[in-house]
């Protein structure tokens, strides 16, 4: 999950939202405490040439024993 602002607000707003709205609690990934907030500069305002980047970084998250 990515968004616009702060990202520490965007983070606790977030997870007022899953806390207050048990739709959330469906989702496997919430249930597993597998999401993740990512970095704005990699995946918003196009990242063009930092694409690479931007793999890597959702790669060290979901796989984060292969680096």
């Amino acid at each position: 999950m990515t968004g616009m602002g702060d990202l520490d607000t965007i983070k606790a707003n977030m997870t007022q939202a899953i806390a207050d709205n048990a739709a959330w609690q469906t989702i496997g990934a919430i249930r597993d405490k597998r999401l993740y907030f990512l970095p704005q500069d990699l995946f918003l305002l196009s990242p063009g040439l930092r694409y690479p980047d931007a793999v890597k970084t959702m790669a060290r998250l979901i796989y984060p024993d292969k680096f």
